[in-house]
């Protein structure tokens, strides 16, 4: 499986400004992952970072809502998607980390 390497790339290449290429790479780990059906919060880190980067990706988000649902937390789902939301925005260096 090759869907983390995939998040890694669309790391860098979202950092190098290539916003396409970063989508591309999202979208190939996203459909790994559900195809697995595996790991659905980097399913859920995958989409905020499209949104972060203000990609709007339809397979994406539908792969969010499906892996919502499967999604557990120990507290609420809002809670879990807005720790994952600032850990993502300083992958991305948009966060409190790259100030």
């Amino acid at each position: 499986m090759t869907a983390r390497p995939s998040a890694h790339r669309a790391v860098l290449e979202a950092q190098r400004g290539r916003l396409d290429l970063a989508r591309t790479s999202i979208r190939w780990a996203v459909s790994e992952l559900e195809a697995a059906e595996v790991y659905p919060t980097l399913i859920l880190a995958a989409a905020i970072a499209l949104r972060e980067l203000g990609i709007e990706d339809a397979h994406v988000t539908q792969a969010r809502r499906r892996a919502e649902r499967a999604i557990q937390p120990l507290t609420t789902l809002d809670d879990l998607a807005d720790r994952i939301g600032v850990f993502v925005r300083d992958l991305l260096g948009l966060g409190e980390a790259a100030r």
